[in-house]
């Protein structure tokens, strides 16, 4: 199929029907992969912000380490754009929550209340910590 592709968008649409049969069959980490491979071949990354999360999400239930890579990879291709940035630590933060990892919970709490301090995600963070606490 991808030999008669004539399109990047054909290409992007055979990845994103390949990653959603990985995804049926519970292949998250190669579900994750199509998903990425639409990722970068975009034009602009921040657009196919939806097909990252899908990836994230894939790595994430494989229990894949490639996924706090992925997501600081992501973040630098759409470093500009300020609403992506913080929901993206908020989604590292909950990682790190749930797997009890307390220096890569720092490391995000830090970006976060350094680089975006009045953000509804250090907000949800933050309120997430303290409910644990409790």
């Amino acid at each position: 199929l991808k030999r008669l592709c004539r399109t990047s968008r054909d290409l992007g649409a055979i990845e994103l029907m390949l990653a959603a049969m990985f995804s049926a069959y519970k292949n998250h980490a190669a579900a994750a992969e199509h998903y990425l491979a639409v990722v970068d071949q975009a034009r602009w990354p921040a657009r196919m912000y939806w097909y990252f999360l899908s990836a994230a999400d894939g790595f994430q239930q494989a229990k894949s380490p490639r996924y706090a890579t992925e997501m600081e990879r992501y973040m630098r291709k759409v470093a500009r754009v300020q609403e992506l940035v913080p929901e993206l630590l908020y989604r590292l933060g909950e990682t790190a929550l749930s797997a009890r990892s307390l220096p890569a919970l720092q490391r995000v709490r830090k970006r976060l209340a350094d680089r975006y301090p009045a953000s509804a995600a250090r907000r949800r963070l933050e309120e997430r910590i303290a409910r644990l606490r409790r």
